[in-house]
């Protein structure tokens, strides 16, 4: 069992003893790969509406299905960094690729996701009458941190636009040195070894951004030097 974590029939027994105290029981799901504030606001958000915030985790191999080349951290670390919030009281893994059975074995009084989800799409919603969708905080995305981390940036990834996509290593060097030259700070994400997580690029591309105030001029010395 993974550091931080219950087993299922353990945490059934748990939870059955809660409900014969009248508490009720919240539960949630997901990744959580790189923990980050909207991660945290929801799961306060979520524990707000009962006694017991259960949080089902995704499996190592049940993330690699969903997101390859992730999780960035292992199923231990996950769970483990989970509890140790105050508005968690149990973390339970789940191999499977959504958490049907396991929300379907613990019967929770609430079941809660995070996202605009329409209650009927959240998966569970057949088992748990009170099912709710609560709305991430914007400007926070896992996604978004592991691409600022491949590139070396500390800009939000909606501060930046793309200005050139290209296979060409030898393009790519000659852009980049045009606009820096002109005094234009450009980032670079890479794909030359893999895997990387989806939505990030395809195996070989090279794109290069730069801030979105210099995007219209980068674009202007791009042309001019395509010209």
């Amino acid at each position: 069992m993974a550091e931080g974590a219950i087993g299922r029939e353990e945490l059934k027994d748990v939870l059955e003893k809660a409900c014969a105290e009248g508490k009720k029981v919240v539960f949630t799901n997901g990744c959580f790969d790189i923990i980050h504030p909207g991660h945290v606001r929801y799961l306060r958000r979520a524990r707000a509406l009962g006694d017991v915030l259960v949080v089902g985790l995704n499996s190592d191999a049940s993330v690699s299905r969903l997101k390859p080349g992730r999780p960035v951290n292992s199923q231990s670390a996950r769970a483990e960094v989970l509890v140790a919030l105050e508005s968690v009281d149990f973390v339970c893994i789940f191999i499977e690729d959504t958490p049907y059975e396991l929300i379907k074995f613990l019967q929770p009084d609430v079941l809660v996701k995070g996202g605009d989800w329409p209650t009927e799409e959240i998966v569970g919603s057949d088992l748990v009458p009170d099912t709710r969708s609560l709305p991430f905080d914007e400007g926070f995305s896992t996604t978004d941190v592991f691409e600022r981390v491949l590139s070396g940036s500390d800009r939000p990834r909606d501060e930046w636009e793309e200005v050139l996509v290209t296979y060409d290593a030898v393009e790519a060097e000659i852009v980049r040195d045009l606009l820096e030259s002109g005094g234009i700070a450009t980032r670079e994400v890479s794909l030359k070894v893999g895997p990387y997580p989806v939505n990030v690029g395809r195996m070989g591309e090279i794109r290069l951004s730069v801030a979105s105030a210099d995007a219209l001029r980068a674009r202007e010395l791009i042309s001019n030097f395509s010209d």
